[in-house]
């Protein structure tokens, strides 16, 4: 997971915090500063690594919170929500649970070329084989 965290005071603060793709986005966004901005770079955001980046120490009503990223999953959105912050994505794909994301995710790694240690196997075996 990378995740940068900064706080900004006013709105010319975060447009030289927050990356370009978010900014159209952000316009129209009626948001309260002192702001905490979490901006993640990973393509889906699961529910478990929004609550590890969550500042442990936020008071709800005190603290405002903005969370940035590509996509979310349904239960990250609704942790988000939990939380008071206000979250923006730039695409929503799939409506990904955390389940269904991981689970893709581990089909994909299962799919990844490895080496075939079998032919190392057959090489050591032949070579200690005496010649005839």
């Amino acid at each position: 997971m990378s995740c940068k965290a900064h706080r900004v005071v006013n709105r010319s603060e975060l447009s030289g915090v927050v990356p370009s793709r978010f900014a159209e986005a952000l316009n129209s966004l009626d948001l309260a500063f002192p702001l905490d901005v979490l901006v993640f770079s990973q393509s889906v955001l699961t529910s478990g690594s929004l609550k590890r980046a969550l500042p442990s120490k936020t008071v709800p009503g005190e603290n405002n919170l903005l969370i940035l990223g590509t996509d979310l999953t349904v239960e990250a959105r609704m942790a988000a929500t939990e939380a008071r912050a206000e979250f923006v994505m730039t695409k929503n794909l799939f409506g990904w649970s955390d389940a269904n994301y991981e689970g893709i995710r581990t089909q994909i790694g299962a799919r990844a070329k490895k080496p075939d240690v079998r032919a190392r196997e057959n090489e050591r075996e032949g070579s200690s084989k005496p010649r005839p």
